[in-house]
């Protein structure tokens, strides 16, 4: 279920108690969203230099990106937005881009001529 659907259902069933007023709408909304937001962000440590842990199976991966849309047919911004994660994540362990990056290099690209 949505953050937002979630926070629906809450604040509807809230503000049908006699308890509240038209004034307490927007807080409730406010806070109640906010907190079913931070409940659906991931708790563990996912990253790591080796590797990154998938949060739909537990598998330690070096390219999240590429695992994702292989094994759960997802594309990389689908898995950050349904586990609240920001746009800057990672999608490949730092081990691995370093490795990528110096084969690449030894090639001779990324090379100004």
């Amino acid at each position: 279920m949505s953050e937002v659907l979630a926070t629906a259902q809450v604040v509807s069933a809230l503000i049908s108690k006699p308890d509240y007023t038209s004034m307490d709408v927007p807080i409730l909304i406010r806070e109640i969203h906010q907190l079913f937001c931070d409940l659906s962000k991931p708790k563990q440590q996912t990253i790591f230099d080796d590797y990154l842990v998938c949060l739909i199976d537990n598998k330690k991966v070096k390219n999240l990106r590429a695992y994702v849309k292989r094994y759960h047919g997802m594309q990389f911004a689908e898995y950050l937005e349904k586990y609240g994660l920001p746009r800057h994540y990672p999608p490949v362990a730092r081990s691995y881009s370093e490795q990528r990056s110096q084969i690449a290099k030894a090639n001779g690209l990324g090379v100004k001529k």
